[in-house]
């Protein structure tokens, strides 16, 4: 209920209520994965509010374990875009580069008929 919160949050309030609203049904959700997709968004609604400090943090909690691919892609995105914006071009193209790989290595095969 509270990721279904803060989905609604997003476009009712802003971003960095949604970004709250999403740590904590993070907070509350038991499969490992899902919470670290939870963490995920809730860092990137925190870098669509401009909450830098926050993006970090929440990116070092999703990072510190074993996030699955879905999560550590989707944090290394954002991590990316932070470090283009406010930190080290270098250090963004790292993070696109490894993000785009984990992405790319879970994506669905299409077949053509």
């Amino acid at each position: 209920e509270l990721a279904a919160l803060a989905d609604a949050d997003r476009g009712r309030l802003s971003y960095g209520a949604a970004s709250r609203a999403m740590e904590r049904a993070c907070d509350f959700t038991a499969d490992p994965e899902l919470a670290n997709c939870r963490l995920a968004q809730a860092a990137d609604d925190a870098f669509l509010a401009g909450d830098v400090p926050r993006v970090r943090a929440l990116a070092g909690r999703v990072l510190d374990g074993d996030p699955g691919d879905r999560a550590r892609g989707a944090i290394l995105f954002t991590l990316g875009m932070l470090e283009q914006y406010t930190g080290s071009v270098p250090v963004s193209v790292t993070c696109s580069a490894r993000s785009r790989r984990r992405t790319i290595a879970r994506a669905p095969t299409i077949r053509s008929s």
